[in-house]
């Protein structure tokens, strides 16, 4: 399989993301930049192209943020870590099922506040950030003639149920 100049320098962009993300962690002294989700979310889009992520360019945004805004938040609460992280499960789950989402890096950043005890909005600001450049990037390469079809079918209310309780 030949390596085409396209990907070459989607691959050269994603790895730039990475080490922008890696000296932004060191020089301001914040391991809460660091989430590597981000490098797989980058490859994903500009180097493989990744159709189901391409339909929908702002949730790759969205809802990695709105996943990394909640868990800080429920991380504030005075439950166990247990019960943060199975509330913040629920809620993400339920609500990737309302808004049809199949974009699984929402959880783990949802979870990653919790289970590493962070108070501050620094993970939710480089989250942000990050998959907002990668939200553009997206917007970008997009081709709409190459996208799959929406189908009007999703999953039911009950393998949502099932999902979350394997997941939990």
């Amino acid at each position: 399989m030949s390596w085409s100049i396209l990907k070459s320098k989607g691959f050269l962009s994603a790895y730039l993301l990475v080490i922008i993300m890696l000296i932004g962690s060191v020089l301001l002294n914040q391991r809460d930049i660091l989430f590597p989700e981000i490098a797989g979310m980058a490859m994903g889009i500009m180097v493989f192209s990744v159709s189901d992520w391409m339909k929908k360019p702002s949730h790759l945004w969205l809802f990695p943020t709105l996943g990394a805004f909640l868990g800080t938040i429920l991380n504030r609460l005075p439950l166990t870590s247990l019960m943060k992280m199975l509330v913040t499960l629920a809620i993400i789950v339920i609500l990737m099922h309302i808004f049809r989402v199949h974009f699984s890096p929402t959880i783990p950043a949802a979870l990653l506040p919790i289970y590493l005890d962070l108070h501050d909005f620094v993970f939710v600001a480089s989250t942000a950030i990050l998959t907002f450049l990668i939200m553009l990037a997206a917007f970008k390469l997009r081709n709409k003639d190459k996208m799959p079809a929406e189908t009007g079918s999703f999953r039911k209310k009950t393998d949502t149920i099932f999902i979350t309780i394997i997941l939990a």
